[in-house]
């Protein structure tokens, strides 16, 4: 009787733990399920932060580029006075030669040396009516210094030609000592003067030479340090030099 019994309550159990077995189950998948959810929305909320993330990078760059972008163009310029000197040099730039001659007319009439030498690049300029022909800027820069003022006999236009400013700075190696000059002022544009008074300076060492260096302000042929980055003359200017630099830096 008590066997019979037992064997009953066995076979009532039985079911109840299949039943409980299933419920598990169930439950099991829906807590995967839930997981699985859970993952989701975590991988969605990563996305989501790390697109607000590149969002604010990009905001805080786009607020801080025109600082950057002013303190580069800065770094550019560097001056160096001589109260007198025994030449003034413009270094040639077909781009800029308007500025740098006028600037280089000032300094003459301010009697800060007897000579003027216009670095000659070989290059024409467009078209002159009045000549019928395409003048080199050389001799368009010369007519500027005459128009500021200068004097024609204190003008001096070397036949040499020269490419870069390298090679100006060789030609000046050579030729200043002919002259028998103890200081030189170059004029050139303004972010040129970082790089052409390294290069200058190079090339004179152990000469006696003192190198000063002065640029007309910007605003006129070279764009403001303010808003430089708004034309492609202005990356030409800013954004070129430093590739510039840093080729003169390792070849020269």
């Amino acid at each position: 009787m008590l066997q019979d019994t037992n064997k009953q309550s066995v076979k009532l159990v039985k079911p109840e733990l299949r039943t409980q077995n299933s419920e598990l189950r169930t439950q099991n998948s829906e807590l995967r399920t839930q997981n699985s959810e859970l993952r989701t929305q975590n991988s969605e909320l990563r996305t989501q932060n790390l697109k607000l993330k590149r969002r604010h990078i990009f905001f805080i760059c786009v607020l801080l580029f025109p600082f950057v972008a002013f303190v580069s163009a800065k770094l550019l310029i560097v001056e160096r006075d001589i109260e007198r000197a025994d030449l003034i040099v413009v270094l040639g730039g077909s781009s800029t030669y308007l500025e740098r001659t006028e600037e280089a007319a000032r300094l003459w009439k301010e009697g800060r040396a007897p000579k003027i030498l216009l670095m000659n690049d070989g290059l024409n300029s467009g078209w002159s009516n009045e000549e019928r022909r395409n003048p080199l800027f050389v001799e368009r820069a010369k007519k500027e210094l005459i128009k500021h003022g200068v004097t024609e006999d204190s003008i001096e236009t070397p036949w040499q030609t020269v490419d870069s400013t390298y090679s100006e700075s060789i030609f000046l190696r050579d030729e200043l000592p002919k002259r028998n000059a103890h200081s030189v002022l170059i004029v050139t544009s303004p972010y040129h003067t970082r790089r052409a008074l390294r290069t200058m300076r190079r090339a004179l060492d152990g000469k006696g030479i003192d190198v000063g260096i002065l640029s007309p302000k910007t605003g006129s042929q070279s764009p403001t340090p303010y808003f430089w980055w708004l034309s492609f003359n202005g990356w030409n200017m800013v954004a070129g030099e430093y590739v510039k630099l840093v080729y003169y830096r390792f070849y020269y």
